[in-house]
């Protein structure tokens, strides 16, 4: 995958290169609560990430280990990463389309929003 992305306002914006094809969705709690619904998104290596503008880029430490990358200017839901990690997971819907990418297996399905079966 060769791709570019942004937030929505355009100030966090970003190039991956990276052999991933698949997305993911993420169905625990702490996802939903940021994203408002369900997460997907792409695991790619850090070294793999470019970006291009990066004036809105902001993080939330949510945990000890790991924190969120989000436009701080529009709010859009970007990134997670490990502390320390050499991966993190982009939000697949920041990709420009077309992606190329293919929905695979969620997370946490058991942690479903009640308003919808899986």
């Amino acid at each position: 995958m060769k791709a570019q992305g942004r937030c929505l306002c355009g100030a966090v914006a970003f190039s991956a290169r990276s052999r991933a094809y698949t997305a993911h969705e993420c169905h625990c709690t702490q996802c939903r609560n940021w994203s408002g619904h369900v997460w997907a998104y792409v695991c790619v290596r850090w070294d793999e990430l470019t970006f291009t503008r990066d004036d809105g880029l902001a993080w939330y430490a949510h945990t000890p280990k790991a924190r969120r990358g989000f436009c701080g200017h529009c709010g859009s839901s970007l990134f997670w990463r490990r502390n320390g990690s050499a991966k993190v997971d982009v939000s697949a819907g920041a990709f420009d389309m077309p992606t190329g990418l293919r929905l695979g297996a969620p997370s946490f399905p058991e942690n479903h929003g009640d308003y919808y079966g899986l």
